[in-house]
């Protein structure tokens, strides 16, 4: 796609963006959020409401200014599945193109999934096939799939490459496999940048330009926004901090092998109870006053503190969720974690530290909402290169519809 092509894909996302986050907005509010000419709004606007993909809601009347009319993503007759893959479960939810949930379903492996790729698949499967058949008035007019899995992926292809703890999904092409099966698009992305994708739309993220997700699970990742998007970086596994690497009697060990959930709930049944099976009953050990438990919670709370702190330093980004099933550690970790950071931050400056209030739904929602925008991605590129639309952009003078300064 050549330059001018790129720059009126993404003006054209933005606006879709921007209607589907304020839910219905002006013309004139969208050239005023994006600084772009009123006649390349309008040009934009006309064009995907030709195309079925927005559409005109109410004329609003304030004050002396000429009405406006509103406009809203067009919602009828199009649903897509978000999926998130964890070590433990599948999670999954139904929305339609307007980011609107209409159906929630989670199934845990019930099985030992140790080298048991069928019983990971038989899982998957199960919750996709619960939103087709489950709403069967609905299943024609689903049109895509979005996963949120460990990486590293080979996003471009559709391959989950070698999560290294998750060794069952090694080099599948699941994108291939999900769209042979139930013969709609398929997308993948990374989990942890999923689940900061449904805290950006759904979350405490909303109102927040640049903030971290922290991920924490059986691995550790951390989902980076910037400027209101994903930061993947170069080769798509930005935020690895699971990977982090920890000096530990003079040998080099991955963060998440030493703090990822399975290993914490290791140890706590070795050093503390073999009667702990889960974060919440660790928890509730600390609560109650367990010594051993203390020790235990105050070197995790302390470790996640630094591993925090070390991404706010690279990155220089100051709001922080927690996610995952670290969220069931409770208030005083996240008080530990402050505290680490408030003793050794480089300067003196405002920190936010929360969990994420989106519990476990957070990477479906964010992989359903990353299968909205790249269904609409897929028909503006379609409809950009049409010659009708060539021939308005081209009558303008200013070709990338920037405001003069």
């Amino acid at each position: 796609m050549d330059v001018l092509n790129e720059v009126r894909l993404e003006n054209t996302l933005k606006i879709v963006d921007l209607i589907m986050k304020r839910e219905e907005i002006s013309r004139v509010d969208l050239a005023r959020s994006m600084n772009l000419t009123k006649t390349t709004i309008s040009n934009i606007v006309s064009n995907l409401i030709d195309e079925g993909l927005i559409r005109e809601k109410r004329t609003v009347v304030s004050g002396l200014g000429r009405p406006q009319t509103m406009l809203e993503i067009n919602s009828e007759n199009t649903y897509i599945i978000g999926i998130g893959i964890m070590r433990d479960r599948v999670e999954g939810c139904l929305v339609n193109v307007k980011g609107r949930i209409l159906k929630q379903s989670f199934r845990e492996f019930t099985g030992n999934v140790s080298g048991n790729r069928a019983e990971i698949f038989n899982t998957l499967f199960a919750v996709i096939d619960e939103f087709f058949t489950g709403n069967s008035n609905l299943s024609g007019q689903i049109k895509a799939i979005s996963l949120g899995i460990s990486g590293p992926l080979d996003i471009k292809n559709g391959i989950i490459k070698q999560p290294p703890q998750f060794p069952e999904l090694e080099n599948i092409a699941i994108v291939d496999m999900l769209s042979k099966k139930y013969e709609v698009d398929v997308w993948i992305e990374n989990d942890a940048d999923m689940a900061a994708l449904g805290e950006r739309w759904y979350g405490g993220g909303r109102e927040l330009d640049d903030f971290i997700y922290f991920f924490v699970d059986n691995g550790i990742g951390c989902g980076i926004i910037i400027n209101g998007e994903i930061y993947h970086g170069k080769h798509d596994y930005a935020g690895e901090i699971g990977h982090l690497m920890m000096l530990v009697d003079n040998k080099f060990k991955y963060f998440e092998d030493l703090y990822g959930i399975g290993v914490i709930l290791r140890r706590a049944r070795t050093e503390i109870s073999d009667e702990i099976k889960d974060i919440q009953d660790l928890t509730t050990k600390f609560n109650s006053g367990d010594k051993k438990s203390e020790i235990l919670f105050e070197e995790v709370s302390r470790a996640m503190g630094g591993a925090i702190l070390s991404m706010i330093h690279m990155f220089g980004i100051s709001d922080i969720f927690i996610g995952g099933k670290a969220i069931y550690f409770g208030n005083k970790f996240i008080s530990n974690i402050e505290k680490v950071v408030d003793e050794n931050l480089f300067y003196r400056h405002d920190v936010s530290i929360r969990f994420s209030n989106l519990g476990n739904l957070a990477m479906p929602m964010g992989a359903a909402v990353h299968g909205i925008r790249k269904l609409f991605e897929k028909k503006i590129i379609r409809f950009i290169y049409d010659s009708k639309f060539e021939s308005k952009i081209n009558s303008q003078s200013n070709h990338f519809g920037f405001k003069n300064s």
